[in-house]
């Protein structure tokens, strides 16, 4: 399915290992981001605000996750699975 080819390859890990999504922390809800995938360009922003910051998924990883550490007021990661798998939900990408 090309809707889904890039369905979960990035995702947020907090300090003690745990995804950082909608799940865990409304926080999420609060950040608007657009992509651009196949150039893995991502623009933030906050949707209480106008400013937009622009980050290359890899080139720029460590700017980024200091964007997304400032954000959430944590320290976040950002780590990448290629393989298209549902990282926080394994046992559904196995069906």
């Amino acid at each position: 399915m090309t809707s889904l080819r890039y369905d979960r390859e990035f995702a947020l890990l907090a300090r003690d290992g745990r995804f950082v999504n909608g799940k865990r922390t409304g926080r999420v809800n609060e950040l608007k981001a657009t992509y651009d995938l196949q150039t893995y360009m991502v623009h933030l922003s906050a949707r209480s605000g106008e400013k937009v910051d622009s980050f290359h998924l890899i080139n720029e990883q460590p700017s980024l996750e200091t964007y997304l550490t400032a954000f959430f007021a944590e320290p976040i990661s950002l780590v990448q699975n290629k393989m298209g798998q549902l990282m926080d939900i394994p046992e559904e990408s196995a069906r």
